[in-house]
């Protein structure tokens, strides 16, 4: 996902956001299939289907965007973006991205 400069985009409780370019290095290393889908990762930043506190990741929030995706033979996949919230400065920048066939373990 190549991102030439930060990004900030608005969640719905009007936390900041921010994809920076390192952070789009780091999903494209680690799972390629979001490396063209930046459109979607924003979207599903701006636009969540649900957001939960991440179980396995402290400190973070799994926001998921539950349009089905196709990726090759894999149809009906969901768009879950990882991001690290700084609650006290109503912030937060994402950690990763990547597909999914059913919602993370979150709270």
């Amino acid at each position: 996902m190549r991102i030439p400069h930060a990004v900030q985009v608005e969640d719905p409780r009007g936390l900041v956001i921010t994809v920076a370019p390192d952070d789009g290095e780091h999903v494209i290393e680690g799972h390629p299939e979001i490396g063209s889908r930046l459109a979607e990762v924003l979207q599903a930043l701006r636009t969540p289907t649900v957001i939960q506190l991440s179980a396995t990741h402290p400190g973070s929030h799994l926001y998921f965007w539950l349009k089905p995706i196709s990726f090759g033979r894999f149809p009906g996949l969901y768009l879950t973006v990882v991001v690290k919230i700084d609650e006290a400065a109503a912030t937060g920048r994402m950690r990763t991205a990547h597909l999914t066939v059913r919602l993370g373990r979150g709270e």
